[in-house]
């Protein structure tokens, strides 16, 4: 009995959303041209209310919210025609806008009813074309 329990835990599991895992495919190259850079600095704030219960309670509520400051490089792709950005202050500090570069990227395949599909792109190195 154990044994016919597990087995149609396992047969149920695996119709309700088992796929293989997907899978990169080769490297692929592709020329991008760096189209905007954007930087937010870091900031915070607070806030306070004051409001009532459905009792007809008076009650105050308050918050702070703090971001991270961000360094973005956004690139578009020229056969494809793709935006996308790269964060990071070493990333920021590397382009200008207008510099072309040279994409080292891979897809991302899934198997999906037996059928693969590209579900994504992943850049794995950005490599500068020209001098800065």
């Amino acid at each position: 009995m154990w044994k016919c329990l597990t087995a149609s835990a396992l047969l149920l599991a695996c119709l309700s959303g088992c796929r293989p895992p997907a899978r990169e495919s080769a490297a692929k190259f592709e020329k991008a041209t760096v189209i905007q850079m954007a930087y937010v600095p870091r900031s915070s704030g607070s806030t306070s209310a004051t409001g009532f219960t459905t009792n007809g309670d008076l009650t105050f509520s308050s918050g702070s919210v703090t971001t991270p400051e961000v360094w973005a490089v956004v690139f578009k792709c020229k056969e494809h025609g793709a935006t996308f950005s790269l964060t990071g202050k070493d990333i920021y500090s590397k382009y200008h806008p207008g510099q072309v570069v040279t994409l080292e990227y891979v897809d991302i395949i899934e198997t999906i009813d037996g059928k693969e599909y590209v579900t994504d792109h992943q850049t794995k190195v950005v490599h500068i074309s020209q001098p800065k």
